[in-house]
């Protein structure tokens, strides 16, 4: 029998910043300047920064690479 899987529910904040394909790519290309300039770049908030890295799995990668060093 298969297993049922419970998947958390997905909130959307209204008022959130929509992230264009070309910022993300940034975000990316660019993760190793401190998250106070990129903010500064992109015209957002460090938290709203922040919280984009952690969407795209940027955190997650980032200590991927402390671990493996």
């Amino acid at each position: 029998m298969a297993r049922a899987t419970r998947r958390r529910p997905i909130f959307v904040d209204p008022n959130a910043k929509v992230w264009t394909t070309k910022e993300d790519i940034y975000l990316m290309e660019n993760q190793d300047v401190p998250l106070e300039e990129q903010a500064v770049t992109l015209g957002c908030t460090v938290d709203d920064v922040s919280n984009r890295r952690g969407i795209l799995g940027l955190l997650r990668r980032a200590k991927a690479v402390i671990r493996l060093s």
